[in-house]
């Protein structure tokens, strides 16, 4: 059984290229459908908001994007990848960024 987040990243990903090409905007409107953003939601004017107390509430960005790439990977199962993936410019630069940080780990030595 999916889940609710789930859902809404699917449905996300197959309705607009804008929120498959960015993750910020597809968290934004995530939380915007959780109601917990104040304001116009997902408009051209900058008036939105999201107070802390549901910032607190909210999904992850993390668990978020965990899940977009999920269903990313279970429509390339399919054979339907190019429903829900990103442009490929936009993929082949997350795919650089993930590889130049791959295996860098931080090392602090007390002194």
């Amino acid at each position: 059984m999916k889940s609710k987040l789930y859902k809404h990243v699917e449905q996300l990903l197959l309705s607009d290229h804008i929120y498959r090409n960015s993750d910020k905007k597809l968290v934004w409107q995530i939380w915007h459908k959780q109601g917990l953003v104040k304001g116009g939601g997902f408009t051209q004017n900058y008036n939105d908001y999201i107070l802390r107390i549901d910032f607190m509430k909210a999904k992850s960005a993390e668990t978020i994007l965990r899940t977009r790439r999920k269903v990313i990977e279970n429509y390339k199962k399919k054979n339907l990848g190019h429903l829900v993936m990103p442009i490929r410019a936009i993929e082949k630069a997350r795919r650089a960024k993930a590889e130049k940080y791959k295996g860098m780990h931080v090392y602090q030595e007390r002194l």
